[in-house]
């Protein structure tokens, strides 16, 4: 392994060719006049007086949990290197924390950041490196090639060359990999020392013990955003500090029906406390609702909790059932893209009821261009089938699959249901919405 030993760490040729493009390109930013500029202007911004609370609680969290290893005698001065590299892809973390808006939201970002991952293969393969001008022509096709896959991730007109320096950088960092697991096991007993077991574990022991900080500052920042709309939406001061007061007692660590009461106040509006009060009853109420779910009669519908699951397989993601007016209740999907174009054909999910049972069902399509949408228009008529079919246990007749296909209005009734398609072309343009409902019906 070509390393060099420092008090602080073992640094390897791959370390020292990272330092020289970091100096590279530092050194290139402040040759840069606006470069320079924006790079100041970064670290102005970096240190507003609400980022540098974050920053002072995050090292102390930080501090207190390596001072708690180091008591233990698993930390000493020779792993700061692997905590500092640990540390800086932590930091990643707190933004997507801070925007998420589910309690599973924040966690899976998490841990998609592969944080013990990506530290246990960069132990390993870092284990057994090449000569400087080796890792220095790696790191460098790296760089250029990492620049261009996060310029295509995002183009729809680059996916093809996405996806293929996506296998090159997969393919060059398996290759790495490779390589260092061969030589660990031709030279087993030098690999498995117990300092370096200790540096393999430290990732993982890290990552554990930073979800309590991750967690906190979620929840921190999740009542936080409520907080703003509260201040926004009522005007008494007085009531401001009753709705956050009753908010933190009734809700908790419960982000999701928070989050649920958030959209709740800023759809009703309360302006006094039995206002407030009751909304958080009937959040209360939804939430009893859907863990003791109700058998409900064909002919009153479906259970909005199980109707919200209908088409789960096909990965519509369900927001929650929510009070609009009244007693009108509903949920809607995150839109689901039904082929690659650049402006996708997108199919939508809705359910509409009341408190306790969904009474409308209803998928729409829209396509954007009307001469060349018989796949979409494939894809959408197999998920009204399979709606119906999971709804209903009918199937599409030939009449509402010919509606369908020739994008007519048209409609039928089929036992306590009326299906209804309903087609409608945008003004001035060749794309169109296809509407394929399931009500109830009047008897």
């Amino acid at each position: 392994m070509n390393a060099w030993a420092t008090p602080i760490g073992e640094f390897t040729t791959r370390d020292l060719a990272i330092i020289i493009w970091i100096t590279v390109f530092l050194a290139y930013a402040f040759y840069q006049n606006e470069t320079r500029k924006s790079f100041f202007n970064v670290i102005k911004a970096a240190f507003n007086p609400r980022l540098v609370k974050l920053w002072m609680t995050l090292i102390l969290y930080i501090t207190i949990v390596i001072l708690f290893l180091y008591k233990l005698k698993f930390w000493n001065i020779s792993l700061l290197k692997e905590t500092v590299i640990w540390a800086i892809l932590a930091f990643t973390c707190l933004h997507s924390t801070i925007k998420s808006k589910t309690q599973h939201t924040w966690l899976n970002s998490y841990l998609k950041t592969h944080i013990s991952g990506l530290l246990i293969i960069e132990f390993i393969s870092s284990s057994y490196t090449f000569g400087i001008v080796t890792e220095m022509i790696i790191i460098t096709i790296s760089i250029v090639i990492g620049f261009i896959v996060a310029y295509a991730e995002n183009k729809k007109e680059f996916q093809q060359v996405y996806k293929i320096l996506s296998f090159i950088i997969f393919s060059l960092g398996t290759g790495i990999i490779l390589y260092a697991l061969y030589n660990i096991t031709i030279d087993i007993s030098g690999f498995t020392t117990p300092k370096n077991l200790q540096q393999f574990s430290l990732p993982p022991i890290l990552t554990v013990l930073f979800i309590p900080y991750l967690y906190t500052l979620y929840v921190y920042s999740s009542y936080e955003r409520v907080f703003i709309l509260i201040s926004f939406i009522i005007k008494d001061t007085e009531l401001q500090k009753y709705a956050k007061r009753k908010a933190i007692i009734a809700f908790k660590f419960n982000t999701n029906l928070l989050n649920r009461w958030q959209w709740l106040i800023g759809t009703k509006k309360p302006e006094t406390k039995e206002a407030l009060d009751s909304s958080i009853e009937t959040i209360n109420e939804i939430q009893y609702i859907e863990q003791n779910p109700a058998v409900i009669p064909k002919k009153d519908g479906w259970n909005h909790s199980v109707a919200r699951q209908f088409l789960n397989e096909f990965k519509f993601h369900m927001n929650d059932y929510t009070n609009y007016y009244e007693d009108e209740w509903g949920a809607t999907s995150d839109l689901v893209d039904v082929n690659n174009e650049i402006l996708p054909d997108r199919v939508g999910y809705y359910i509409d009821g009341n408190k306790i049972a969904a009474t409308q069902l209803k998928l729409i399509l829209n396509v954007q261009d009307g001469d060349n949408s018989k796949d979409s228009d494939l894809i959408f008529m197999n998920l009204c089938n399979a709606l119906l079919q999971i709804a209903t246990h009918s199937h599409l007749s030939n009449k509402i699959e010919e509606a369908i296909s020739s994008h007519l209005n048209d409609n039928e009734t089929i036992d306590f249901y009326k299906i209804t398609i309903n087609f409608e072309r945008f003004y001035s343009d060749s794309g169109y919405t296809i509407k394929f409902i399931i009500n109830l019906t009047a008897d």
